[in-house]
């Protein structure tokens, strides 16, 4: 008979749960392996240093039943979670009770991750709604006030056909509504770009001999905004690479001209330099306006800055950067902005070259 008690001690100490009874004066009488933890050295359980289980053990009747208590106890100056049953039993007139308990601690901190998840997700949703509403009233900003000048210079112009007009005032009227019909016709590609990059016609070309053909288009974005553009490329190595010459030309300028508006430097360094495989575009700027909590969503199409910084054209060459195999990556460091290009060239093309 004692053999059989003791394989089923052994039993108890194969399950996952832990297992301690206490007798009517709160000492330990019992615990499998998995128990020990919450057994002092006096004999006492920890069990009994949480609130919630002294009021339970207080008022749980013989026989009675609590299926289900979570509790959270703290084990070696940790936190951990718990799911409490609790059974009262009378043996031979003693009154027994008897915890199981289940370790949901990994449970929980999962728990709490999902619904860290969640509360980012609906924050991102809401951030996107929020954006996505910005860039709206952005572009019925942007079309309205051409609408509005090419209608008023219209009717101005009619009314001054009907009264008698100056041909040069007319002209004068006339550029103004082709100005404003330009804007139009520059925000119209704007958001054609974003929604239709799938037409990329790709062709072997040599990425330094690109760069430097490209050396006064880019010259030319910067100095839009009063700052003055260096090309520095430190090999003259040809990096063979399918591109679509027209579009990188632009994903590159559109850079080029959000580094030009933003930086405070009036000075910009285009710098690029090779690896084996790849070669590397590199521009950075002194900047106050972009924050760290920006960087995540710089080439975001639907993300504006906390300073009002609207980010549509980042992430359109994003996109054609992407589309040519390369990757476009934003760091900041003490208010220096960092844009670092990376396109690979194509060993085919190297050994076709070689040959």
């Amino acid at each position: 008979m004692l053999q059989k008690s003791v394989k089923l001690i052994n039993l108890f100490d194969l399950v996952n749960d832990a297992i301690i009874i206490i007798d009517k004066n709160h000492n330990v009488i019992f615990n499998n392996e998995k128990g020990q933890i919450f057994v002092k050295s006096d004999g006492k359980t920890l069990l009994l240093e949480n609130e919630t289980i002294i009021k339970l053990v207080n008022t749980l009747q013989p026989d009675a039943e609590v299926i289900g208590e979570h509790i959270s106890l703290k084990i070696k100056k940790r936190i951990h979670h718990y799911t409490l049953n609790t059974m009262a039993i009378n043996d031979d007139n003693s009154f027994l009770i008897a915890f199981v308990i289940t370790d949901t601690t990994r449970l929980h901190k999962m728990h709490q991750h999902q619904q860290q998840l969640i509360s980012q997700i609906r924050k991102n949703y809401l951030d996107r709604f929020e954006s996505l509403k910005q860039l709206a009233d952005s572009i019925a900003h942007e079309v309205r006030n051409p609408l509005v000048s090419i209608g008023g210079y219209a009717n101005l112009l009619i009314r001054k056909c009907d009264e008698g007009i100056d041909l040069n005032e007319a002209k004068k009227y006339l550029q103004y509504i082709v100005d404003n019909a330009e804007r139009l016709n520059y925000l119209t590609q704007q958001i054609e770009e974003m929604g239709d990059l799938k037409r990329v016609n790709l062709a072997a070309y040599s990425i330094t001999k690109f760069m430097q053909e490209q050396e006064s288009t880019f010259i030319a974005a910067a100095s839009q905004f009063n700052k003055k553009l260096q090309l520095n490329i430190e090999s003259e190595k040809n990096y063979t690479m399918y591109i679509d010459y027209d579009k990188l030309r632009f994903a590159i300028t559109q850079i080029i001209e959000f580094v030009a508006e933003h930086t405070k430097a009036e000075d910009i360094v285009l710098h690029c330099y090779g690896t084996s495989y790849e070669l590397i575009i590199h521009l950075q700027c002194i900047t106050d306006i972009i924050a760290e909590e920006d960087l995540p969503y710089l080439f975001d199409p639907f993300y504006t800055t906390r300073s009002n910084v609207e980010t549509f054209n980042l992430c359109i060459a994003q996109r054609i950067i992407m589309l040519h195999g390369g990757i476009i990556t934003s760091s900041l460091t003490h208010k220096t902005m960092h844009f670092k290009i990376s396109l690979p060239q194509d060993k085919r093309l190297t050994q076709d070259n070689g040959k």
